[in-house]
Protein backbone atom coordinates (compact mmCIF):
# COMPACT_ATOMS: atom_id res chain seq x y z
CA UNK A 1 0.00 0.00 0.00
CA UNK A 2 1.70 3.70 -1.15
CA UNK A 3 2.29 5.84 1.67
CA UNK A 4 -0.26 8.37 2.98
CA UNK A 5 -3.19 6.40 0.76
CA UNK A 6 -6.17 4.63 2.15
CA UNK A 7 -6.01 1.12 1.02
CA UNK A 8 -9.19 0.05 -1.10
CA UNK A 9 -11.74 -1.79 0.99
CA UNK A 10 -14.16 -4.66 -0.34
CA UNK A 11 -18.05 -4.97 0.90
CA UNK A 12 -19.67 -2.57 3.45
CA UNK A 13 -19.29 -2.88 7.15
CA UNK A 14 -22.15 -0.14 7.18
CA UNK A 15 -25.71 0.47 6.78
CA UNK A 16 -25.74 4.39 5.87
CA UNK A 17 -28.09 5.95 3.12
CA UNK A 18 -27.48 4.87 -0.34
CA UNK A 19 -25.27 7.92 -2.05
CA UNK A 20 -22.67 10.47 -1.76
CA UNK A 21 -23.29 12.41 1.64
CA UNK A 22 -23.31 15.95 1.66
CA UNK A 23 -20.70 18.66 3.19
CA UNK A 24 -21.39 20.43 6.06
CA UNK A 25 -22.93 23.83 4.79
CA UNK A 26 -21.71 25.79 7.18
CA UNK A 27 -20.00 29.20 6.17
CA UNK A 28 -16.85 29.42 7.75
CA UNK A 29 -14.44 32.25 8.34
CA UNK A 30 -12.31 33.51 4.82
CA UNK A 31 -9.54 31.69 4.22
CA UNK A 32 -6.14 34.10 3.91
CA UNK A 33 -4.12 31.08 2.13
CA UNK A 34 -6.15 28.70 0.17
CA UNK A 35 -4.83 25.12 -0.61
CA UNK A 36 -3.41 24.94 -3.89
CA UNK A 37 -5.27 23.21 -7.00
CA UNK A 38 -4.09 19.51 -7.16
CA UNK A 39 -3.90 19.22 -3.44
CA UNK A 40 -4.84 16.20 -1.78
CA UNK A 41 -6.92 16.63 0.79
CA UNK A 42 -9.73 15.01 3.36
CA UNK A 43 -13.44 16.73 3.47
CA UNK A 44 -15.45 16.15 6.83
CA UNK A 45 -18.83 14.85 6.42
CA UNK A 46 -21.59 15.53 8.71
CA UNK A 47 -24.69 13.69 7.46
CA UNK A 48 -26.56 11.13 9.41
CA UNK A 49 -24.94 8.17 9.48
CA UNK A 50 -21.17 9.77 8.51
CA UNK A 51 -21.22 12.58 11.34
CA UNK A 52 -17.15 13.51 12.05
CA UNK A 53 -16.39 11.29 8.74
CA UNK A 54 -13.58 12.60 6.55
CA UNK A 55 -13.19 11.07 2.63
CA UNK A 56 -10.67 11.89 0.64
CA UNK A 57 -10.24 14.18 -2.23
CA UNK A 58 -8.57 16.65 -4.27
CA UNK A 59 -8.85 20.37 -5.04
CA UNK A 60 -9.96 21.12 -8.13
CA UNK A 61 -10.71 24.75 -7.25
CA UNK A 62 -11.31 27.69 -5.41
CA UNK A 63 -13.71 30.93 -5.17
CA UNK A 64 -12.16 33.58 -2.36
CA UNK A 65 -16.20 34.57 -2.13
CA UNK A 66 -17.40 38.22 -1.83
CA UNK A 67 -18.89 38.69 1.32
CA UNK A 68 -20.67 36.69 4.43
CA UNK A 69 -23.30 35.84 2.53
CA UNK A 70 -21.41 34.50 -0.64
CA UNK A 71 -18.16 32.86 1.53
CA UNK A 72 -15.52 31.11 0.57
CA UNK A 73 -15.80 27.58 -0.71
CA UNK A 74 -13.56 24.73 -1.95
CA UNK A 75 -14.39 22.70 -5.13
CA UNK A 76 -13.50 19.31 -4.72
CA UNK A 77 -13.52 15.48 -6.54
CA UNK A 78 -13.57 12.89 -4.43
CA UNK A 79 -11.12 9.84 -4.35
CA UNK A 80 -13.31 7.11 -3.36
CA UNK A 81 -16.86 8.53 -3.51
CA UNK A 82 -18.59 7.87 -5.97
CA UNK A 83 -19.10 10.57 -8.66
CA UNK A 84 -22.74 11.75 -8.56
CA UNK A 85 -23.20 15.49 -9.65
CA UNK A 86 -19.54 15.96 -10.33
CA UNK A 87 -16.93 18.77 -8.15
CA UNK A 88 -18.19 18.93 -4.26
CA UNK A 89 -18.57 22.65 -3.01
CA UNK A 90 -17.24 22.68 0.63
CA UNK A 91 -16.79 25.12 2.84
CA UNK A 92 -12.99 25.53 3.97
CA UNK A 93 -13.23 24.84 7.64
CA UNK A 94 -14.23 21.41 6.37
CA UNK A 95 -11.18 20.69 4.58
CA UNK A 96 -7.81 19.69 5.54
CA UNK A 97 -4.85 18.14 3.89
CA UNK A 98 -4.09 15.01 4.26
CA UNK A 99 -2.23 13.40 6.83
CA UNK A 100 1.77 13.13 6.54
CA UNK A 101 3.00 9.51 5.97
CA UNK A 102 5.21 7.88 8.30
CA UNK A 103 9.03 9.42 7.64
CA UNK A 104 10.26 6.05 7.89
CA UNK A 105 8.47 2.31 6.87
CA UNK A 106 7.16 1.06 9.82
CA UNK A 107 4.85 -1.77 10.93
CA UNK A 108 1.20 -1.02 12.15
CA UNK A 109 1.01 0.92 15.20
CA UNK A 110 0.17 -1.10 18.51
CA UNK A 111 -2.79 0.66 20.32
CA UNK A 112 -3.77 0.43 23.69
CA UNK A 113 -7.26 0.51 25.19
CA UNK A 114 -8.72 3.91 24.81
CA UNK A 115 -6.99 5.14 22.53
CA UNK A 116 -8.37 7.49 20.06
CA UNK A 117 -7.92 6.51 16.47
CA UNK A 118 -9.86 6.49 13.09
CA UNK A 119 -10.59 3.59 11.11
CA UNK A 120 -11.44 3.04 7.34
CA UNK A 121 -14.43 2.02 6.42
CA UNK A 122 -17.15 2.55 3.76
CA UNK A 123 -14.23 4.62 2.07
CA UNK A 124 -13.58 6.89 4.82
CA UNK A 125 -11.92 7.67 8.15
CA UNK A 126 -14.20 7.46 11.00
CA UNK A 127 -13.34 8.47 14.55
CA UNK A 128 -12.99 6.03 17.15
CA UNK A 129 -12.08 4.36 20.26
CA UNK A 130 -9.95 1.01 20.76
CA UNK A 131 -12.48 -0.53 23.76
CA UNK A 132 -10.07 -4.22 23.67
CA UNK A 133 -6.82 -4.96 24.30
CA UNK A 134 -4.60 -5.81 21.44
CA UNK A 135 -3.29 -9.45 21.49
CA UNK A 136 0.65 -10.24 21.24
CA UNK A 137 0.05 -11.17 17.45
CA UNK A 138 0.20 -7.55 15.68
CA UNK A 139 -1.51 -8.51 13.19
CA UNK A 140 -4.94 -8.84 15.16
CA UNK A 141 -7.73 -7.05 14.23
CA UNK A 142 -8.45 -3.87 16.32
CA UNK A 143 -11.89 -3.72 18.02
CA UNK A 144 -12.78 -0.42 17.50
CA UNK A 145 -16.13 1.12 19.00
CA UNK A 146 -18.15 4.41 17.15
CA UNK A 147 -19.91 6.61 19.74
CA UNK A 148 -22.39 8.12 17.72
CA UNK A 149 -23.62 5.13 15.87
CA UNK A 150 -23.10 3.13 19.17
CA UNK A 151 -21.35 0.31 16.61
CA UNK A 152 -18.34 -2.14 17.96
CA UNK A 153 -16.29 -3.22 14.59
CA UNK A 154 -13.01 -5.41 14.58
CA UNK A 155 -10.52 -3.80 11.92
CA UNK A 156 -7.48 -5.13 10.44
CA UNK A 157 -4.41 -2.88 12.34
CA UNK A 158 -3.01 -1.01 8.44
CA UNK A 159 -7.28 0.37 8.26
CA UNK A 160 -6.66 1.94 11.46
CA UNK A 161 -4.75 5.04 12.42
CA UNK A 162 -4.12 7.54 15.22
CA UNK A 163 -6.57 10.13 15.37
CA UNK A 164 -4.85 13.45 15.26
CA UNK A 165 -6.34 17.12 14.00
CA UNK A 166 -5.38 19.63 12.41
CA UNK A 167 -4.55 23.16 14.25
CA UNK A 168 -2.65 26.32 13.42
CA UNK A 169 -1.09 24.66 10.54
CA UNK A 170 0.00 21.67 12.71
CA UNK A 171 -1.03 18.47 12.88
CA UNK A 172 -1.37 17.09 16.61
CA UNK A 173 -2.41 13.86 18.62
CA UNK A 174 -6.22 14.47 19.83
CA UNK A 175 -4.92 14.65 23.70
CA UNK A 176 -2.80 17.31 22.72
CA UNK A 177 -5.63 19.20 21.66
CA UNK A 178 -7.97 18.33 24.82
CA UNK A 179 -5.41 19.40 27.17
CA UNK A 180 -3.40 22.64 25.01
CA UNK A 181 -6.62 24.27 23.28
CA UNK A 182 -9.92 23.45 25.38
CA UNK A 183 -12.75 25.96 23.45
CA UNK A 184 -13.12 26.79 27.00
CA UNK A 185 -12.90 26.03 30.41
CA UNK A 186 -12.69 22.47 31.34
CA UNK A 187 -14.35 21.17 34.05
CA UNK A 188 -13.68 17.70 35.21
CA UNK A 189 -16.74 15.09 36.37
CA UNK A 190 -16.43 12.80 38.16
CA UNK A 191 -17.76 9.37 37.66
CA UNK A 192 -21.59 8.80 38.43
CA UNK A 193 -22.57 12.66 37.88
CA UNK A 194 -25.89 13.38 36.27
CA UNK A 195 -24.48 15.44 32.90
CA UNK A 196 -25.89 16.65 29.69
CA UNK A 197 -24.92 16.32 25.97
CA UNK A 198 -24.42 17.98 22.94
CA UNK A 199 -25.50 16.49 19.77
CA UNK A 200 -25.47 18.39 16.46
CA UNK A 201 -28.12 17.08 14.02
CA UNK A 202 -27.56 19.57 11.07
CA UNK A 203 -31.14 20.44 9.84
CA UNK A 204 -32.49 19.86 13.20
CA UNK A 205 -30.35 22.02 15.16
CA UNK A 206 -28.22 21.49 18.51
CA UNK A 207 -29.99 18.91 20.96
CA UNK A 208 -28.91 18.23 25.02
CA UNK A 209 -29.59 14.14 26.00
CA UNK A 210 -29.49 13.34 29.54
CA UNK A 211 -26.38 11.22 30.82
CA UNK A 212 -24.41 10.16 33.08
CA UNK A 213 -20.41 9.61 33.84
CA UNK A 214 -18.87 6.69 33.32
CA UNK A 215 -14.82 6.93 33.37
CA UNK A 216 -12.92 9.94 33.90
CA UNK A 217 -9.93 10.32 31.72
CA UNK A 218 -7.84 12.54 33.61
CA UNK A 219 -4.44 11.17 32.73
CA UNK A 220 -5.01 12.33 28.40
CA UNK A 221 -5.42 15.89 30.18
CA UNK A 222 -2.03 15.72 32.30
CA UNK A 223 -0.29 14.49 29.37
CA UNK A 224 0.02 18.01 27.22
CA UNK A 225 2.23 17.89 24.01
CA UNK A 226 5.05 15.84 23.79
CA UNK A 227 8.31 17.83 23.64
Amino acid sequence: MPAGRSPALSGRRRSRKKGRPTPSPHPPAQDSNPLPHGTEVEVRIDDEGFYGSWYEATVVGFDPGASFWSPARYTVTYSHLEAQGGPDSVAPSYVRPRPPPPSTPAPPPRFLLHDFVEAFDDNGWLSGIVVAPMPADPSSPVTVAFPITREVLPFPPHLVRPRRDYVGGEWVLLRAVIAVQPRRAVRVYKAGEKVELLRERGAYGDSWFPATVAKVRQAELRRGVPG
